[in-house]
């Protein structure tokens, strides 16, 4: 119970009161204040410091910093704020502090490999009070004894973040610890070492890439931007700065949503070529040599990959796009990520990424809208005057992004993260060939004679709309009308089958309904005014059906 301290007024404690420095007032109520008391009022002191300022009464003062010292020395240095107010103390009586601290609080929690990871923060707070020491041969030598004892320790965080830290505020003091305890660092921190000193690590590997001649299989002139989110194993970030041909080529960045790791996204776009893809390998290994994963509890770091809409150069053509995409738009949640690995949110409830087929479904499309009134319609920027309702900014599975015919691209946001450059160069390329295939099938709608190959691919396209169409019937129609090479469907079909098996053995959801009242947004999607393959079973002689959405009826009519 608060007796002596009851009425003391926390806000005094942060701005300085003349009337509490009187005789009674707050400040000599906080001298016979006990930890307790002064935790239930609410009594910290970040900052003490503007009312020790402002303080007249010197022996008011020599109490003050009495009570304070009794409070470190009992509670620790760190308890409600006191190491804010530190340099109300002489040296002798800040190093008197530390030692006790060091004594009584930081052994403790160096006793066991589980303390360490517990209180990890505590620790790395004291050895940010040393570096604050005027002394600096007593700073280093408290901060030597932690790091023999750490050093054993199989969790080497604590290490690394204590040794970034000196690098940024004690170079000398940094490299003397790099040489006394490199035999103890993880490879992934000695590999950070070796490219901070080699300014042609990155180079030299993408050289090494180059000589494989990698090629991811789409379309060179499709422009590639992947955004590369992955976790990170130690606390330090991958610097580029300085490394020959890839500072001004890739850029460091930090991502919300992937608070423990990075985001590295292309400062601009590449392209299937050798010199190119053979870069981006080479960002990736380097990215998981220091550590870089993709972690698979937190399941919160992304893998979106951005290609180039000048490719699809007629409205035709996208619309094909967002037909093949849509009609395989459930599939692919099972397709897009490293084998073994599942869907990192709920497909229907995540707040952050919707199906979008549900959204546009069969829809009436003008058949003399121009290409650039096509993308206004699947521009998701709510600002836009036209454009699809329910198309939110950034939510769906693909967005169309980008202000301009220079800048617009679709955004492919279902692949995890990751640092897999072989992960990569196969969701790349299941992307890139949607839209290399949507161009063939628009160039194909022109033709006034259709070849049985020809015939077959448009027999793909139409027969993906049939939403009864099991996911596994659907992969391989899919498969087809992408691909040639069965070791490159063997890819997605191991790809399938590895989801599957997941979501059997871990019992997720991610991949069910979780409200039964729920429908699950995936739909057919057509576009009516489309090319009608002479395969329909109602083809007429017409190039062209029509859509009534009232009845939901398919009507052939003549080109007009």
């Amino acid at each position: 119970m608060i007796v002596e301290s009851d009425g003391m007024r926390f806000y005094n404690f942060s701005t300085y009161d003349a009337e509490s420095e009187m005789p009674g007032g707050d400040y000599w109520k906080f001298l016979d204040a006990n930890s307790l008391e002064l935790e239930e009022s609410g009594i910290y002191f970040f900052d003490f410091m503007r009312v020790w300022n402002g303080l007249k009464n010197e022996e008011l003062k020599l109490k003050i910093k009495e009570k304070l010292m009794s409070l470190a020395k009992q509670k620790g240095i760190f308890f409600n704020g006191i190491e804010n107010c530190l340099s109300i103390f002489n040296m002798d009586e800040l190093m008197e502090l530390l030692v006790n601290e060091f004594d009584n609080k930081i052994m403790l929690y160096l006793s066991t490999p589980e303390n360490i990871r517990r209180y990890n923060g505590d620790i790395f707070q004291f050895i940010y009070v040393l570096n604050k020491i005027e002394d600096k041969n007593f700073g280093v030598e408290l901060l030597a004894k932690i790091l023999e004892i750490i050093k054993f320790n199989s969790d080497k965080t604590l290490l690394i973040e204590i040794l970034e830290y000196e690098k940024r505020n004690n170079i000398t003091l940094y490299n003397r610890l790099i040489n006394d305890y490199y035999d103890y660092f993880p490879e992934e921190y000695r590999e950070l070492l070796r490219i901070r000193m080699d300014s042609n690590y990155c180079f030299n590997k993408a050289l090494e890439f180059e000589r494989r001649n990698i090629d991811i299989g789409i379309d060179p002139r499709i422009s590639i931007a992947p955004e590369i989110e992955a976790n990170k194993r130690y606390p330090f970030d991958l610097d580029l700065y300085g490394q020959y041909d890839f500072e001004n080529r890739f850029y460091v960045d930090s991502d919300a949503t992937v608070p423990n790791g990075n985001e590295i996204i292309p400062t601009r776009p590449f392209h299937n070529t050798p010199e190119d893809v053979a870069r981006f390998c080479a960002l990736c290994e380097t990215m998981r040599a220091v550590g870089y994963y993709y972690d698979e509890e937190y399941y919160n770091a992304a893998g979106q990959i951005n290609l180039g809409l000048d490719y699809l150069d007629t409205k035709e053509a996208i619309l094909a796009f967002y037909e093949i995409y849509g009609n395989c738009e459930e599939l692919l949640y099972y397709i897009s990520s490293e084998e073994g690995q599942i869907f990192r949110q709920n497909i229907y409830t995540s707040s952050r990424i919707k199906p979008l087929s549900e959204i546009i479904g069969k829809r009436v499309v003008e058949e003399d809208l121009s290409r650039e009134e096509v993308i206004r319609l699947f521009s998701n920027d709510s600002s836009r005057e036209s454009g699809i309702r329910g198309l939110t900014y950034k939510k769906n599975s693909v967005c169309l992004r980008g202000t301009n015919k220079y800048d617009y691209r679709f955004e492919f946001r279902i692949p995890n993260g990751g640092c897999n450059y072989e992960t990569w160069i196969d969701n790349i390329r299941l992307y890139g060939k949607m839209m290399e295939k949507a161009k063939q099938i628009a160039d194909l709608m022109k033709k006034d004679y259709l070849t049985a190959e020809e015939e077959s691919l448009l027999r793909l396209k139409i027969d993906l709309q049939d939403r009864k169409l099991s996911l596994e019937d659907k992969l391989e129609m899919l498969l087809d009308l992408l691909f040639e090479d069965e070791n490159i469907k063997r890819i997605y079909r191991d790809r399938y089958l590895a989801t599957v098996r997941k979501i059997y053995e871990t019992r997720t959801d991610n991949y069910s309904a979780r409200y039964s009242a729920y429908d699950p947004g995936f739909d057919e999607v057509e576009f009516i005014e489309h090319y009608q393959s002479r395969l329909d079973p109602d083809y007429e002689g017409y190039g062209v059906v029509s859509y009534d959405p009232e009845t939901d009826e398919m009507k052939v009519g003549r080109r007009k």
